[in-house]
This record gives C-alpha cells, sequence and structure tokens, in this order.
C-alpha cells in the first residue's frame, strides 16, 4: 500500500461503475449512485464524495452544483482570482471547513486562531458571532483590496456552504481507504475477497452479499474441505476456498488438530481421517458439522447421508485403533498402506447405507452449520427468471424509498402508531425462500409471523398479520423445512428500520411459474450462433420437454425474423433449462413470455 499508484484509472473504472461491494465508505445504494454519477477520477474526488453524501448537501441542492460543474455542464466561475487557487479541487464550491479557514486567511487577512473561531461559528449558526465577524471580514478584506460589496458577497456565500462544510482532513483520511481497498478488489480480487468475508464472519448479510459478489466476478466460492481448507477463507488460485473456523461447532482446537494431522499427508479418506486425527479434539459434534457442511465430499467412502448416519461406528473403530497405539500396542494393519485398509475393511461393517439427501434438503442442512448456502443455492436457476418475471428482489427492496404520504388513511389495514400519516404502499411480488420465522400472539390473542425472508441477493423481513399468517403457516412451515422457493405478494412497508413487506398470500415458485409461462422465446444473433451451439440447443430441447411452446427470434444486421418450433418440439420452462441454454450461448438468450 505505500507503493500503490494513487492515479490507477482501472481503480477510478471500478469505482465510477458502482461496482463497490466490499471497498470502505462506498457500499450502500446512496453511494453507489453518486459515484455513478460524480465518476471520480482523483482521490480529491472521492474526498469530495464523503463530503458531499449528508443530509445537508443532498437536500440543499449542492451535489448537483458540483456534479454539473464537473462535467462541464455549467461554468466554474470565481468571485475573486484568489478563490481559483483555494476552490480548484471542488469546482467552485465551498465544501470544506478549511477552505472557509483559507479564504478569511487569504482575503481578509486572518490569523488561524481568528480563522477556527469564524469556522466553529458558522458551523454553530451564531448570530452574534456570525455578525462581529462579518464586520471583521468585510474589513480585513477591503484592507487587501477588495471592493465592500464584493467582500460582503462572499462572506455570505461562505456562510451558506459553511452550513454544510465538512472536516476535509477526516474525508481525505476516509478517501485514501476507499481508493486502497478499491485498488486491491481491482488488482487482488480473490484475495481481497478472502480477507473482507474472513473479517465478517459473523455477518451472515455480509457474507451472503460478498460470496453473491465473487461469484458475479467469476471467483467461485469453495466448499470447506478437510484437505484444503485453512481456518479462515483463503485462496486458491483464482478460487475462494471457506475457513473451517466458520463452521459452527468446529472449534479452533479441533482445526488446529486437524491441520497438524494433514500437515504430514493429505487425508485419504474417512476413516484414514478418524484414525490419524484425535476423536478426543475432533469429536461427534465436530464430525457432525463437517459432514454436514461437506467438508469430507472429496474423500468420503459414501454419500452425506449414509456418513452422517455412521459416525456412532466410525468414532469407535477409530478410537480402538488409537487406544491401541496410545498403549504401544501395533495393530495388525499397520503394515498395510491406507488403499489396502479399504480393500480388507468391508464398507457395510463400518458405514450404513442410506439413499442420499434431496439438493434442497442437502443445502438446508449445510446453511445450518455454516450460517448461509455454501455449494450452491435453491435460488440459483430461479433468480434471473424472478427478476425479469417478478420485477423484484431483495436488493430492489431495500432501495426502494416510499412516495409522500397520502393526506388521507387508508379505509383498511392497521392503524399507525402515534397519530402520524399512512405513507402510500406499493404492492410487489417476489421470488425467494422463507428461511427463519417468529411467532407471536397479538393482544387479541390471534398468531401473526415475523419471516425473514432471503434470495440470492440478500434478505429482508416480512410480516404475516393474523389473517394471512392463519391461511399461509402450514406452507410456511413446508417451505422453511424443505428450502423451497415460494412466490409471495404484499405491499411494502417503508419505514426508518428500513422497508419491508406485509404479505397477503404465498404460493409456491415452481407451481406459479409453469402456470404463468406461456412461452420459451430464444433471441439468437445469426452471425455468431455456431452450428455446434445449435446442435446443443436441440439437445436442450429435447431433455426439457414439456407443454410450453418455443419460438426462436433470429437478428441479423439486415433483418430480423422469428422460427415457431414444430408442436413436437414443446418444452418444460425449468429454471435448469434457462440456466443451460444460456450458458450455450454465453449470454442472457432465454426469456419466459
Amino acid at each position: 500500500l505505500q507503493r500503490i499508484d494513487y492515479e490507477d484509472p482501472a481503480v477510478f473504472a471500478l469505482i465510477s461503475s458502482g461496482d463497490t461491494d466490499g471497498i470502505f465508505q462506498v457500499e450502500s445504494s446512496g453511494m453507489k449512485d453518486l459515484c455513478m454519477r460524480i465518476q471520480p477520477n482523483s482521490v480529491e474526488d472521492l474526498t469530495a464524495i464523503g463530503a458531499l453524501f449528508r443530509p445537508g448537501p443532498l437536500g440543499s441542492g449542492m451535489v448537483d452544483v458540483f456534479i454539473d460543474r464537473k462535467h462541464g455542464r455549467v461554468p466554474i466561475t470565481y468571485d475573486v482570482p484568489a478563490l481559483a487557487t483555494i476552490l480548484k479541487d471542488t469546482y467552485g464550491v465551498i465544501l470544506y471547513q478549511e477552505q472557509v479557514m483559507q479564504i478569511a486567511r487569504e482575503l481578509a487577512g486572518y490569523s488561524l486562531g481568528q480563522a477556527d473561531l469564524l469556522r466553529r461559528a458558522m458551523g454553530k449558526k451564531d448570530k452574534d458571532e456570525m455578525a462581529r465577524h462579518r464586520d471583521l471580514f468585510t474589513q480585513g478584506a477591503i484592507k487587501n483590496g477588495l471592493a465592500a460589496d464584493k467582500a460582503v458577497a462572499i462572506f455570505e456565500l461562505m456562510a451558506k456552504f459553511a452550513e454544510y462544510g465538512f472536516n476535509k482532513s477526516h474525508s481525505a483520511a476516509y478517501a485514501v481507504l476507499t481508493y486502497q481497498t478499491a485498488f486491491l478488489k481491482t488488482h487482488f480480487a480473490p484475495e481481497f475477497m478472502a480477507a473482507l468475508m474472513s473479517t465478517e464472519v459473523n455477518n451472515t448479510d455480509k457474507i451472503t452479499k460478498y460470496i453473491s459478489d465473487a461469484r458475479q466476478h467469476s471467483i467461485p466460492v469453495l466448499s470447506p474441505d478437510v484437505n484444503h481448507s485453512g481456518k479462515s477463507f483463503s485462496v486458491e488460485g483464482r478460487s475462494i476456498r471457506f475457513g473451517l473456523e466458520a463452521i459452527k461447532g468446529v472449534g479452533g482446537i479441533a482445526v488446529d488438530t486437524l491441520i497438524e494431522a494433514r500437515t504430514q499427508k493429505k487425508f485419504t479418506s474417512v476413516l484414514d481421517f478418524c484414525q490419524r486425527v484425535s476423536t478426543r479434539k475432533v469429536n461427534k459434534k465436530v464430525l457432525e458439522s463437517l459432514i454436514l457442511a461437506g467438508a469430507f465430499d472429496e474423500i468420503a467412502e459414501v454419500n452425506r447421508a449414509s456418513l452422517f448416519a455412521s459416525i456412532e461406528k466410525l468414532l469407535e473403530h477409530a478410537s480402538d485403533e488409537q487406544e491401541e497405539r496410545e498403549l504401544g500396542q501395533s495393530s495388525l494393519f499397520d503394515a498395510f498402506q491406507a488403499d489396502d485398509i479399504k480393500l480388507l475393511t468391508p464398507i457395510g461393517a463400518i458405514f450404513k447405507s442410506e439413499s442420499d439427501w434431496p439438493q434442497s434438503r442437502k443445502l438446508s442442512l449445510e446453511k445450518q452449520v455454516v450460517g448461509f448456502y455454501i455449494s450452491g443455492h435453491p435460488m440459483d436457476g430461479w433468480q434471473k427468471i424472478c427478476d425479469d418475471w417478478l420485477g423484484w428482489n431483495t436488493e430492489k427492496l431495500k432501495e426502494y424509498t416510499a412516495p409522500p404520504p397520502s393526506k388521507a388513511p387508508p379505509a383498511e389495514g392497521p392503524p399507525m402508531m402515534g397519530g402520524r400519516q399512512r405513507p402510500q404502499r406499493k404492492e410487489i411480488r417476489m421470488g425467494g425462500l422463507i428461511s427463519e420465522m417468529k411467532e407471536i400472539t397479538t393482544k387479541k390473542g390471534t398468531r401473526m409471523a415475523f419471516v425473514q425472508f432471503e434470495d440470492i441477493p440478500g434478505r429482508c423481513e416480512v410480516i404475516f398479520f393474523p389473517e394471512a399468517y392463519a391461511q399461509t403457516q402450514e406452507m410456511i412451515r413446508q417451505a422453511m423445512a424443505q428450502a423451497e422457493p415460494v412466490v409471495l405478494t404484499g405491499d411494502i412497508d417503508a419505514g426508518d428500520e428500513g422497508n419491508k413487506v406485509l404479505v397477503r398470500t404465498v404460493e409456491w415458485l415452481a407451481e406459479a411459474h409453469k402456470n404463468r409461462a406461456q412461452q420459451v422465446v430464444l433471441t439468437l444473433d445469426t452471425g455468431s450462433a455456431s452450428p455446434d451451439q445449435l446442435r446443443e440447443l436441440k439437445k436442450q430441447l429435447l431433455q426439457f420437454r414439456g407443454n410450453c411452446p418455443v419460438r426462436i427470434q433470429f437478428k441479423d444486421a439486415q433483418f430480423k425474423t422469428k422460427l415457431d418450433l414444430p408442436k413436437t418440439v414443446k418444452v418444460s420452462p425449468a429454471p435448469q433449462l434457462v440456466e443451460n441454454i444460456n450458458r450455450i450461448f454465453g449470454a442472457s438468450v432465454v426469456q419466459i413470455q
């Protein structure tokens, strides 16, 4: 960081694009929007962003003036030439307290102490002190050759902007950290994101957001693995490996023991793991967590369900082996390699044979010990469909700003607290998962619920009032237990503690999507679609047979045409079909209509 280039165009391009998840100070939606509007190209601009993103400058129109001047839409003018050197970096806008002090010193001959007193008076809006400084400033400016009317005008300008003045030294220190973190994300993205996740390991919302952000940058986040994971998040090539200490139920002592055992040789099987790692330090609880998190998937003799059902027998076998070694007794098997032992030890003697868990249950159990979905997400494949179809997700909900309150409260719905006017409500539909639920009893004795609803971008709170809850509670519990996506319909409730949804109805996502799908439309470019891609497309269409007709729209520089496929080539509009076809053509070419 002592040697980085603070004028790197790639860094400023990243910030200007709004791709700032994980970057210090500019992660919020408001900051992202401001970065995209300002298009910073210097650390001075970053310093200004920190000072501008406050209620005063945003509400006064000062931000718009700054942006218009920066981009040349409004000319930059200075009342006197001396102001140009002081206000050049902020495009003629008085933005910092230090600028107020510098103007007072340059134009009116203030001492440092006097300039600081002026800054305080302006900040506190002390009328008596301001009147005294007005006379003092005007006299000093006239003495330095300024016309009286010009001196008064400049003082009034200072007083106006000083209401929103910010401490530049504070904002500059923040700007340096903003640039440094943006530099790391630009040039060392996997390392930066891994460090960021390690720092926020106890914040589920942030970890979920950063995993999503990493994947959007084509940085895979790999599941925990007993042979490859470190204590915290680490980097493998261009991928991020999940850390073992982040798994619930796996403490530092167990991780140290595990890492020490594998330094001599990597584990070849779960049986090998249990024979070499002390079962006192890596006990039943630790093994359960490692299994559910998928940390044994690469070396396991059997599937997760069978492995989980076999823990008692596995520990019993491992404990016997370890006790013999501690007593100095050699085992008959000591002379054999691990592969030989596998041949001599029947799998059925230790491992039970169970049908593997379905993917939804596997992911649900994984989330219990990891805190979020890591090897996949129940909304994989669904998210883009929901965004295009329903138009809302948790991220858009958080960014929504309610219109001004209506003058008259609506006839229906729960009353407002404290007699405040009710804001206008907006109806939305949103697809996602029900992850947590808190049920309460109202004063009338009815039941209602506060629910955590999540999709790939994040999570939010949704509220089921008694009537809606009575109609949907069984479905809510089932959706939560099975990690099965649903579509909810309700109204946005915008408040100081964030936007929530007051839910009216819930339906299964797969069923709702199946009922709304009328046609699958593919838009293909004739100049870039290859015969191999079209052959792969045919395979996918035949694999996902169903009742939905398919239309292909061909586009070319000279013409556009459409082809409705025969009735014998109807498909099921499953998320996997959409995902597979988009992957074939390397772009989003599928629309469900």
